[in-house]
């Protein structure tokens, strides 16, 4: 049995968090390692927090949050995942992709995280909890600034949930490729489909070793645009 983390012991710096979190868990999560029920419930207590809503989840309403630790539903949406990336991410869509990346390390770069995302994939069904943020409500059809609304604040908590478990030694991923399955993952969870949206899918597992490196980045003037466009 693992230890749970204490609060504060590791003192893994919010930058650095976000300097390694592209690619640090893919290859790292250690599926036989627990996340204990009541642990995540410290995480809510204490992170589940977005700025757009000041020093409490107000966005109770509209957000919510499915966490499982049970082994059967876990594997079960763990398959979903699988199945829905294996069947998108074939050996042609590789061989078409690649050469579309730009310069041979920013290729080089894409299959080193493709090939992350296909270990991911085919570990899915094992690990050992999964986080589900959701929000009330379907979006089809909704106007722009009601979406980003909604978005904007189940994003942003639970990216602070996915901050704080990395510093407390727990690796997370936030993925979408469920959703061309959302139907049969609500199924799994007992999520009510017309009355709740899925946003993504997280695995949540302490992982193996603690030495990252930080992900390849473009440059900042590539995307950056300042005082306009």
């Amino acid at each position: 049995m693992c230890r749970n983390p204490v609060v504060g012991e590791d003192d893994t710096s919010i930058d650095e968090s976000l300097n390694q979190v592209v690619g640090w868990l893919l290859n790292q999560v250690g599926p036989e390692r627990f996340a204990a029920r009541v642990y995540f419930g410290m995480f809510f207590l204490l992170d589940l927090r977005d700025p757009c809503n000041g020093t409490e989840l107000r966005v109770v309403e509209i957000t919510y949050f499915v966490v499982s630790n049970d082994r059967d539903q876990c594997r079960e949406v763990g398959l979903i995942y699988q199945q829905v990336w294996t069947a998108m991410v074939t050996d042609e869509y590789l061989d078409a992709s690649a050469g579309k990346q730009g310069s041979a390390g920013d290729q080089g770069s894409w299959l080193n995280m493709m090939g992350s995302a296909r270990h991911l994939a085919e570990t899915f069904p094992d690990v050992p909890a999964i986080f589900v943020p959701c929000i009330s409500g379907r979006l089809d059809g909704v106007d722009a600034m009601t979406q980003a609304v909604k978005w904007g604040s189940v994003i942003q908590a639970a990216w602070s949930f996915m901050l704080a478990a990395r510093n407390r030694g727990l690796g997370t991923c936030w993925t979408t490729v469920h959703l061309q399955r959302e139907e049969d993952v609500a199924e799994v969870l007992g999520i009510p489909y017309s009355e709740v949206q899925q946003v993504a899918l997280s695995p949540v597992a302490y992982t193996v070793g603690t030495e990252f490196k930080a992900g390849r980045r473009k440059p900042e003037e590539s995307f950056v645009h300042f005082n306009g466009w």
